[in-house]
């Protein structure tokens, strides 16, 4: 009896519906395909995305155009969220035309670049002895994705983006990184539990590298463990953010419903992910 009785003490309640995020990594961009032949020297620190990474983008908004309109109620996209970076951007860009439909507003949110911030040569440079870049302008944001309604985290308050672009300039350091992965996971957290029940799915169109980080945080995964996380360029991870009801104490249930998804993206222009010597071989998934 006592044994039950602490059990029960411990159960914890979660609201019945959560909130369902997919996490879309950006088509292919002008970095990616260079590193993909190993010439990390002409990395820019911006780049946008490819030709094929249009068709990617492209294949992914088709995608979300039927979610749209024929899933279930949960997964129909109702928001759209891209980080300031110029290949998210554009990847986002065709998926808030094919949303705007249904009345979703493009949103940008600076905390979901990729790792190290705007930097030009290769990463383990850390962008020493190349030019402080500083990503785009409010203006430069609202031409690449119309309509777009920027958000800024207190940590960025302060920058003046109608005249200077919203990167502080240099290489995120490590600590940097991991804090704004927490930041990251805790707005997920906040974006479930106050959330309309009414509400759709949430996309947000991220980056590899600092999404395997994101992941790990998520995850509670010790710091160092030698795990990665690959994403297919315009392949997507669905998880499902239910809270726990009420005062009680932690950020509730997470549910993985697709991991790395690119079953539409056409097999002929799937590209994929690198970190280390971990590489994906998308283009011979079914």
């Amino acid at each position: 009896l006592k044994r039950f009785c602490v059990c029960a003490a411990m159960q914890r309640e979660f609201e019945p519906t959560g909130l369902c995020v997919f996490f879309l990594r950006h088509a292919e961009s002008g970095n990616n395909q260079v590193e993909a032949v190993g010439l990390c020297k002409s990395r820019s620190a911006d780049p946008g995305i490819t030709a094929l990474g249009e068709q990617q983008a492209a294949a992914a908004a088709e995608y979300f155009r039927g979610v749209a309109a024929e899933g279930p109620d949960r997964l129909r996209p109702r928001r759209l969220v891209s980080s300031g970076m110029t290949r998210a951007l554009q990847t986002a860009k065709p998926i808030a035309a094919v949303l705007k439909e249904h009345g979703v507003i493009p949103e940008v949110q600076f905390d979901w670049h990729e790792e190290g911030g705007c930097f030009g040569g290769p990463r383990k440079e850390r962008g020493v002895g190349y030019d402080h870049e500083h990503g785009l302008n409010r203006r430069g944001i609202v031409e690449l994705l119309p309509d777009t309604d920027v958000l800024i985290p207190l940590e960025w308050m302060g920058r003046d983006l109608d005249s200077s672009g919203w990167w502080i300039g240099g290489f995120e350091d490590e600590a940097a990184a991991a804090a704004r992965a927490r930041r990251c996971a805790d707005w997920i957290w906040e974006q479930a539990r106050t959330r309309n029940p009414s509400e759709g799915a949430l996309v947000l169109v991220m980056h590899g590298k600092f999404f395997d980080r994101f992941l790990k945080v998520l995850f509670s995964m010790p710091p160092g463990v030698d795990t990665m996380f690959l994403s297919a360029n315009c392949g997507f991870w669905l998880m499902e953010f239910r809270p726990l009801i009420g005062s009680q104490p932690g950020p509730g249930h997470l549910g993985v419903l697709a991991c790395n998804e690119v079953a539409h993206v056409p097999k002929e222009i799937r590209t994929g992910h690198k970190m280390s010597s971990v590489a994906g071989a998308y283009s011979h998934c079914p």
